[in-house]
C-alpha cells in the first residue's frame, strides 16, 4: 500500500474516532498526526468532504468506508493530555453540520492567509468564511450565535424564529431571522453589507439600532457609533475573489490586502491610512495593487529588507 492510501486510511479512522467523545490523548495525538506530513492533513480534509457527503450514517460507518479504514497509529503520535482549548478546537472541525446540545461549547473556525472556507451548520444556514479569519460558531435549541474575532465572513441563515441568529463582531452586534449579509471586522467593530433581507446592527451595551435591508451597508465602531447607512454593490463579492471599495480608507483595504496576501504591506504613516479610495480588484492578483495605488494615490511603495512593502507618501518634488 503506499503512503497516499495509508494516510487516506489514517484520515477515515481518525474521523470515526474523534467522532466518538475521543480523550485528550487522542485529540492530542491526532493534531500531532495531521501535522506530521503535509499529505496527512491533506488526506483529512478529503476524508471530511467525503463523510459530509456520506450524512455521518450508520451505513457509512459500517460500510465500505470504514472497511477502508487504517487504525490510527496512538502510540506513535502519543502527547501528554491536551488542554481543554485544545481539545474544543479539534472537535470543532468534526462537529459542523451535527445536531448541538443545548450548551453546546462554541466551534472554533480559522483560516489561513488566503485561504477561504464554506461550511453549512446544522439548522441549514451557511457560512462563508473569508482570508485570515477566525469566528466561533454555537447553535443550542436557544439561538444561533457567531463571535467573529478577525476577518470576514458572508452568512446565508435560514430561517428559524425560535432562534434567532446573532452576529458578534468586536463591539459590534448583527441580529437576523433570515437573510444573506456579510460581516468585515474594522478596528474595535465591524461592517455590515446586505445582500437579501434585513438586519439590525447595534452596539453590545445597547442603545440605538440601525435596520438595514438588500443593497445597504453600515457598521459600529467604538470611535464613531453607528456609521451612516449607504447604498453597496454585490455585498461578500469576496465569495467570487474580487474584492470592492468606495471612497474606503486605506487602512481598510490595505487590512484586507494582508488577509490575501502573502507578502505583508503596512504603512508608514496615520496619514497613509487616512487617505480614501475607490477600487476593485482581484484576490488573485494582490501582487499589482501596490503599483495601481501608486497611480490612484500620493503613495509610493517600497520594499523593506525585511520583503514588506511600506506604503508612505510621495516626497514633494523640489521646484
Amino acid at each position: 500500500m503506499s503512503r497516499a492510501s495509508d494516510a487516506a486510511g489514517e484520515a477515515r479512522a481518525w474521523i470515526l474516532t474523534l467522532g466518538r467523545d475521543p480523550s485528550d490523548d487522542q485529540l492530542a495525538a491526532f493534531e500531532l498526526w495531521r501535522n506530521a506530513d503535509t499529505r496527512h492533513d491533506q488526506a483529512y480534509r478529503d476524508a471530511r468532504q467525503v463523510w459530509s457527503a456520506l450524512g455521518r450514517t450508520e451505513t457509512a460507518r459500517e460500510g465500505s468506508w470504514r472497511e477502508e479504514t487504517k487504525r490510527p497509529r496512538f502510540a506513535r503520535y502519543a502527547f501528554p493530555a491536551a488542554g481543554a482549548a485544545l481539545a474544543a478546537s479539534l472537535v470543532a472541525a468534526l462537529m459542523i453540520g451535527t445536531p448541538s446540545p443545548p450548551d453546546a461549547v462554541p466551534l472554533h473556525v480559522e483560516t489561513r492567509v488566503a485561504e477561504t472556507r464554506s461550511m453549512q451548520l446544522a439548522d441549514n444556514s451557511r457560512i462563508h468564511v473569508g482570508a485570515r479569519s477566525t469566528l466561533e460558531v454555537a447553535v443550542t435549541n436557544r439561538g444561533r450565535q457567531v463571535a467573529l474575532n478577525q476577518g470576514q465572513a458572508f452568512f446565508e441563515v435560514a430561517k428559524d424564529p425560535a432562534r434567532p441568529f446573532t452576529v458578534l463582531a468586536g463591539d459590534a452586534v448583527v441580529r437576523v431571522l433570515g437573510t444573506k449579509f456579510d460581516v468585515r471586522r474594522v478596528g474595535s467593530g465591524a461592517e455590515v453589507s446586505v445582500l437579501e433581507g434585513r438586519v439590525e446592527v447595534s452596539r453590545r451595551s445597547g442603545g440605538a439600532i440601525r435596520v438595514l435591508t438588500a443593497g445597504q451597508q453600515a457598521g459600529y465602531d467604538s470611535e464613531h457609533g453607528l456609521t451612516p447607512t449607504r447604498n453597496v454593490n454585490e455585498p461578500g463579492g469576496w465569495r467570487q475573489g474580487r474584492l470592492r471599495y468606495a471612497d474606503a480608507p486605506l487602512r481598510d483595504v490595505v487590512a484586507d490586502v494582508n488577509r490575501y496576501s502573502p507578502t505583508p504591506v503596512r504603512l508608514a504613516s496615520e496619514a497613509v491610512g487616512d487617505l480614501r479610495v475607490t477600487a476593485s480588484f482581484r484576490t488573485s492578483n494582490i501582487d499589482d495593487l501596490a503599483r495601481n495605488l501608486e497611480h490612484a494615490l500620493p503613495v509610493q511603495a517600497r520594499t523593506e529588507p525585511d520583503g514588506d512593502i511600506l506604503l508612505s507618501m510621495k516626497e514633494a518634488r523640489q521646484p
